[in-house]
């Protein structure tokens, strides 16, 4: 929701033209804001945003600079966040986050012309309310109630879109959600090992090899996966598809050393 590549806003208009009262029922994410293995000390890094059941805007925020001197903070709910460190001694501007806040930091150095960083903000139910009140423009409540059978799902973006942003650029922030989106349709509880566990046995029965999986986007150093393993897995996909321009046209390509 909110994704600043894919940019998919039906879910969104739908909300904002709805006349009903708005309301967020949490706690179908079981699990941390960091996947098992996961570096502690990466949480300001681009790639390793938080896991949240309720994902927003890539749960980072973005500082852009288009000239020199200029800062601009997308979303713009977190712009109360950010003070200006004068003790800082640093020669680059960078903006660090405190570990378990979402206070912001940036030293007294001015940004340059084309700046751009992404720093994940830290999650919590308070700050997907804010989010969503100030992108929506309309108060949301929170509620407890479970997910109705007859839920309908909204789709805002074409799969394999979501595909290309997951492969091209190496997006562990969608390997990691849609990975609970698979957990849904499955059936099961918002739970990164139960839906490994599932699509394990569902669909990666034919590896020559027990893989150790724990996470979705491939952070932990726990992921176990012999060459084998991964050829056959590739023969898989290449099966299911059944379209090499469609497969191709999702998967990074390389010239000679030249990535293309």
């Amino acid at each position: 929701m909110l994704h600043t590549v894919l940019k998919g806003t039906k879910a969104v208009e739908l909300l904002k033209n709805s006349d009903k009262k708005l309301f967020f029922a949490h706690g179908r994410y079981k699990g941390d804001f960091f996947g098992n293995g996961w570096s502690w000390d990466d949480y300001n890094d681009y790639y390793q945003p938080e896991i949240t059941e309720l994902p927003l805007f890539d749960n980072v925020v973005l500082v852009t600079a288009k000239q020199a001197g200029e800062m601009t903070i997308t979303p713009k709910a977190f712009n109360s966040c950010f003070s200006l460190d004068s003790t800082s001694k640093a020669t680059k501007f960078s903006v660090q986050r405190e570990f378990l806040t979402n206070k912001f930091h940036y030293p007294p150095v001015k940004t340059t012309a084309n700046y751009e960083q992404q720093i994940p903000f830290k999650t919590s139910t308070g700050t997907t309310l804010t989010l969503l009140t100030d992108t929506l423009k309309k108060e949301v409540q929170l509620i407890n109630y479970e997910l109705p059978k007859e839920a309908k799902t909204i789709y805002s973006t074409k799969s394999d879109d979501v595909f290309r942003q997951l492969m091209l650029p190496s997006d562990n922030f969608v390997a990691e959600q849609l990975l609970l989106t698979y957990a849904d349709k499955l059936g099961l509880e918002l739970s990164t090992p139960k839906v490994i566990a599932a699509i394990k046995e569902k669909y990666l029965a034919e590896l020559p090899d027990q893989p150790k999986w724990v996470d979705g986007s491939g952070l932990s150093r726990g992921n176990l996966f012999t060459p084998r393993s991964l050829i056959k897995l590739l023969d898989l996909i290449y099966k299911e598809v059944n379209n090499r321009d469609r497969l191709f046209s999702m998967l990074p390509k390389q010239e000679g050393n030249r990535e293309l």
